[in-house]
């Protein structure tokens, strides 16, 4: 029997299936002298898995997502010869209720579902570092007469206000009174500044070979995201996108998946969404059905500028998982060649 705040802690990993420190249930519970001791109980009973991400501290993982993590990954993890037999018997159990189900070796069926979407900053790319770029470029070359003291004051008021022109160079080009090819001649003399995921490409690429859907789900404004598709060598791979501008919202992602279903007519148990984001991504897609696969080894690195992305507040997290039944992802992987290869 496990003392009340104990079955708390394993609650809070429970809820959302894969959680890092970063993570209000988390954060709220990790100050507390007890938080080390129940973990430790928690993880000698197979309650719960703890692994070090080798670059963002500690994950915390429920039973099935630890299962999906050992299946997906490229890493060898502490686990005994037991646990990973009974791990993956999880994993398939698990799997096999999905729509897509398992392949013949065990593996999640990605194959197995009409479309699959994607979101593209900290998926495919990590465009952080060319968002940090161009921002820092408005900062430092703001025009003279610009009624903003800084370029940093003008985003910000932007984000108070979820204005769509957070996500719009274009717009706020525009705005600061910036030649009308500034962010083009961006993108192209910072190109180098992206990091592409190893192997996702190639993924994409073997879907579209597969006859798969493909879909981008993302919070990048339209003209800025045919440009970057452009760019990365996507244009035409995707069949279509919701953007922040076009049947989304800033930093939720609700509307963009209630117009994806609107428009495409998929049934959601039938979508597989390929994302690195918990709170403005996974959340929403399991009110609406979807079935969410996280890579949580992707991400936005450079957090300059807020480049990582305009993110919901504890209270909204917390009332989103109060307000549905499915929270926890239970379907994980750092390596996209064990989905395909």
């Amino acid at each position: 029997m496990y003392d009340l705040f104990t079955r708390s802690v394993e609650r809070a990993v429970l809820a959302s299936g894969f959680a890092d420190e970063s993570y209000p249930l988390i954060r709220m519970h990790r100050n507390d002298s007890r938080f080390g001791p129940a973990v430790a109980r928690l993880r000698r009973d197979g309650r719960l898995f703890v692994v070090d991400s080798q670059s963002r501290g500690a994950w915390y993982l429920s039973p099935t997502a630890m299962a999906s993590l050992l299946v997906h990954s490229d890493r060898d993890y502490e686990v005994t010869e037991q646990e990973r037999t009974e791990l993956h018997a999880l994993f398939v159990r698990a799997a096999a209720l999905t729509p897509g189900g398992v392949t013949a070796d065990g593996r999640l069926n990605v194959l197995g579902y009409d479309a699959v979407v994607f979101d593209l900053g900290g998926v495919i790319v990590d465009e952080s570092d060319l968002d940090a770029a161009i921002c820092q470029h408005f900062e430092d070359h703001l025009p003279r007469g610009s009624k903003w003291k800084s370029y940093s004051q003008y985003a910000n008021e932007l984000e108070r206000r979820s204005d769509p022109r957070w996500y719009d160079y274009f717009a706020q080009a525009a705005d600061l009174g910036f030649e009308s090819d500034l962010v083009a001649r961006l993108h192209s003399n910072l190109i180098s500044a992206v990091r592409f995921f190893p192997f996702a490409v190639e993924f994409v690429q073997w879907l579209k070979n597969q006859s798969v859907r493909l879909f981008v789900v993302t919070g990048c404004n339209s003209q800025v995201l045919n440009l970057r598709l452009e760019a990365y060598g996507l244009t035409g791979v995707f069949e279509a996108s919701v953007t922040s501008d076009r049947g989304g919202e800033l930093g939720n992602k609700e509307p963009s998946f209630e117009t994806l279903l609107q428009q495409t007519g998929l049934k959601p148990d039938r979508i597989l969404l390929i994302t690195d984001g918990y709170t403005k991504d996974v959340l929403p897609a399991l009110k609406f059905g979807l079935v969410p696969l996280l890579f949580v080894t992707g991400g936005r690195r450079n957090r300059a500028f807020k480049s990582d992305g305009v993110m919901p507040g504890d209270e909204i997290v917390l009332a989103m998982m109060a307000n549905q039944k499915r929270t926890a992802a239970e379907f994980l992987f750092t390596d996209f060649r064990k989905l395909y290869s």
